[in-house]
């Protein structure tokens, strides 16, 4: 594929983009035709032709932790940096917990404060005395969210508006009307996410696409294939119906249960007794991953 060469076409609000190669080379794509993207998601690697025009990496010579100073007396968490030619403000306030209009919608703040959450687990944090105070404030946030049931509600129709047009008129129609009847009864104690509701929908319209490719004289390639193409579209949905199978309570518990989980996985190299050393630490784990990759390799 040469430069400037268009490899991908993306529908963003009704309008249609072209992606295009900054440089010659082989292009091998990553997600197929139909498929929905994250922020993050690899749509295609490409490997140069000329791999001299990749910018190449500089070693990083400046300080290794900025100087936090605190900014005001009145904004006890607000923190600056000294980095040469990276200024860096951020102020949290005494109520900066508390969720509002202006933080966005409940689901995205959710994911938000996980994010940072797991973030911390992998050693991104603040030093004291600043994390203890940023630490709660994040958690309160989190459970906030995990006990508000508008969460799943919110989940689930911004992923059916996200697959507008994507997903068959009676499948769409099924998934709206699911919603609205649980957005009626969100607020009552003894409703429930309709997750095998959703499920079920899923099935039944794989189960008929499956006997009416049959009927057409479709081969098991083709109908395979056109399985696959539902599946991946209605992945978001079948995602979100297995988080909250067992309700609000249930997905709090994973959620929890999975950050607990990637603490214990970085700690757990921490614990070895002789090899309790920060150096003696990293050998260990250094050496147990070359061991598995020569295990994969064999």
């Amino acid at each position: 594929m040469f430069a400037n060469e268009v490899y991908a076409l993306i529908e963003v609000m009704k309008l249609i983009l072209e992606l295009r190669v900054s440089a010659s080379g082989i292009l091998k794509h990553r997600r197929g035709p139909g498929a929905i993207l994250e922020p993050g998601t690899e749509v295609a690697r490409l490997l140069l032709d000329d791999p001299s025009t990749l910018k190449q990496v500089q070693v990083y010579s400046l300080p290794l932790f900025p100087s936090i100073q605190p900014r005001s007396s009145s904004f006890p968490f607000a923190l600056e940096t000294t980095f040469p030619g990276v200024p860096l403000s951020h102020t949290h306030s005494s109520d900066s917990h508390e969720l509002d209009s202006s933080e966005g919608k409940l689901h995205h703040v959710f994911w938000l404060m996980r994010a940072e959450l797991e973030q911390v687990l992998q050693g991104y944090a603040l030093p004291e005395p600043y994390f203890t105070s940023w630490l709660r404030s994040r958690i309160d946030r989190l459970m906030k969210c995990l006990r508000d049931p508008r969460l799943p509600l919110l989940e689930l129709q911004e992923a059916i508006a996200q697959l507008s047009g994507r997903l068959p008129s009676g499948v769409e129609h099924e998934l709206r009307v699911c919603a609205s009847a649980y957005a009626g009864q969100v607020t009552s104690l003894l409703a429930g996410f309709p997750a095998t509701v959703i499920t079920g929908v899923i099935q039944r319209h794989a189960a008929r696409l499956a006997c009416h490719e049959a009927e057409a004289g479709a081969s098991s390639d083709a109908i395979a294939a056109s399985l696959a193409n539902f599946h991946q579209s209605t992945e978001r949905l079948a995602e979100i119906s297995r988080r909250y199978w067992h309700g609000i309570r249930g997905h709090t518990v994973r959620v929890i249960g999975e950050l607990i989980w990637s603490y214990f996985s970085v700690e757990q190299h921490f614990q070895h007794g002789e090899h309790v050393i920060s150096h003696l630490c990293t050998s260990f784990v250094s050496l147990t991953r070359r061991q598995f990759i020569c295990r994969q390799v064999a």
